[in-house]
């Protein structure tokens, strides 16, 4: 009888055991993780001051910004950073808005391969990037202003791929002389014109309009789209 109690004790302890065990297993996995329950989801970077700036490590380090003195500032070189291919971060490391790459920023730079401009630029500065070895080219939807021969001379320049939302530039491909844009009305053409004539400056594109048949005037992307959304034929 009392070797049977023994073994009820026995069999009752195991889930307690089992249950301590499993508590000191996972301390000891956060513990070498160097995470607690309630760590930031930012590994490696100290949040627990909130007058510190944050930079997200995958923006690039290094990059020499000049203050515009009203909480702004612009992009004016390399600086120190040894990336070819740069990811402009939004904010200086002073926390001033980045909403320029400046003039010349980064003219002749042999070891620049490409560029990631944030959402947060407006204007890319005259001679920007005149000579550099970038290849590929993203602008975002608020650029407005492109100044004169930006990405001129760029040999390695394939693509400036432009955000489809802006108002202003469009996509190229490098290596084409023309831009073919179809008209369906005077209005179309008033919005097309700026984009023509910026083009031909910054780019040396030339664009030729098309108008379109007069049965297909009522078609736009926006009515296609609402069709598609809706399973429209």
């Amino acid at each position: 009888m009392e070797n049977l109690n023994w073994k009820k004790t026995v069999l009752l302890s195991l889930p307690i055991v089992f249950a301590v065990c499993l508590a000191v297993t996972l301390a000891a996995c956060m513990a070498q993780a160097g995470k607690g329950p309630n760590d930031s989801a930012l590994d490696g970077v100290e949040t627990t001051d909130p007058s510190v700036q944050v930079v997200l490590p995958m923006s690039s380090q290094g990059l020499q910004f000049k203050s515009l003195g009203d909480g702004s500032c612009e992009l004016i070189g390399l600086g120190s950073c040894s990336d070819s291919e740069i990811l402009i971060p939004d904010e200086s490391p002073e926390g001033d808005r980045v909403v320029a790459i400046g003039d010349s920023a980064f003219i002749g730079v042999k070891s620049l391969t490409g560029a990631k401009i944030p959402q947060t630029v407006t204007r890319i500065g005259d001679y920007a990037f005149y000579g550099s070895s970038v290849s590929v080219i993203e602008i975002p939807a608020d650029v407005k202003s492109i100044g004169e021969c930006a990405f001129a001379n760029c040999a390695s320049l394939t693509a400036v791929n432009v955000d489809p939302a802006n108002e202003s530039y469009c996509s190229i491909r490098v290596g084409c002389g023309v831009l073919i844009r179809g008209l369906r009305n005077s209005t179309d053409f008033e919005y097309e014109l700026p984009i023509a004539l910026a083009n031909k400056k910054v780019f040396g594109l030339e664009t030729v309009f098309l108008p379109c048949d007069s049965s297909n005037m009522w078609i736009s992307s926006t009515i296609v789209n609402d069709l598609i959304r809706h399973g429209g034929d």
